[in-house]
């Protein structure tokens, strides 16, 4: 993930139906902060990133609509081919506005 911003871009390859896009955003973050905590046995982000990927892609696709809010996260897992993580978007940091102080 890079630095400059904290928005993931995946493309969602279902077994079944059509490809989509989705970017993450805060919410998602927290949905993963707090679920990790409920699920000590799972394991880490490190230890397993392709599920941190794969996570991600499901806390953003349920956000956006693109899955209904009550598809859980192992369902998502065995309906899902492939998430390939996208380009992020490009963040150019601003300085201050004028007068700013």
């Amino acid at each position: 993930m890079s630095l400059d911003t904290v928005r993931q871009h995946f493309r969602v390859i279902p077994f079944e139906g059509e490809p989509f896009e989705v970017w993450t955003a805060v919410p998602d973050y927290r949905v993963q902060a707090f679920t990790w905590k409920r699920h000590p046995e799972w394991p880490t982000r490190e230890e397993d990133p392709v599920g941190n990927i794969a996570f991600m892609a499901w806390a953003a696709a349920r956000r956006s609509g693109e899955i209904a809010m009550d598809v859980k996260f192992e369902a998502f897992v065995e309906a899902t081919a492939d998430v390939q993580e996208l380009e992020p978007e490009k963040v150019v940091p601003t300085g201050p506005a004028p007068g700013a102080g």
